[in-house]
């Protein structure tokens, strides 16, 4: 039996148009932002050198230079049949989901209708 148990702190980071909202049991908040600010730098700057990057609505490739975050992009909204544009606000919550992941065992980003939660309890409906 627990007796403290820790009420999850939550709290939101607004970047460009995007507004995530983070929920975790231990104060994160600089992580959060520097993460999200860090993840959308990447995705801005590679797209300001290739346009097409942030504008197309089908699959684009991208060299195997690029930022791991935009290979990984590309790749995931080309299985989808779409163009990048389409999973960028997704990605940015998924990386800074899976950044927090590595600091605190319980986490949930979300943004729009796009979540990244990370828990050790399996979720009631498993049961």
């Amino acid at each position: 039996m627990r007796l403290l148990k820790r009420k999850a702190r939550s709290f939101e980071i607004q970047v460009q148009e995007m507004t995530l909202h983070i929920q975790a049991a231990t104060d994160v908040d600089e992580e959060s932002r520097a993460a999200a600010l860090s993840f959308w730098e990447i995705l801005h700057t590679y797209s300001i050198r290739n346009p097409e990057f942030r504008s197309s609505k089908r699959p684009v490739k991208v060299p195997g230079g690029a930022p791991e975050i935009v290979r990984e992009i590309a790749s995931t909204a080309a299985r989808a049949g779409v163009g990048p544009m389409f999973s960028l606000q997704g990605a940015v919550t998924d990386h800074v989901g899976r950044f927090l992941a590595r600091e605190v065992s319980e986490v949930t980003v979300n943004c729009g209708g796009d979540y990244s939660i990370r828990s050790r309890r399996r979720p009631a409906f498993y049961s």
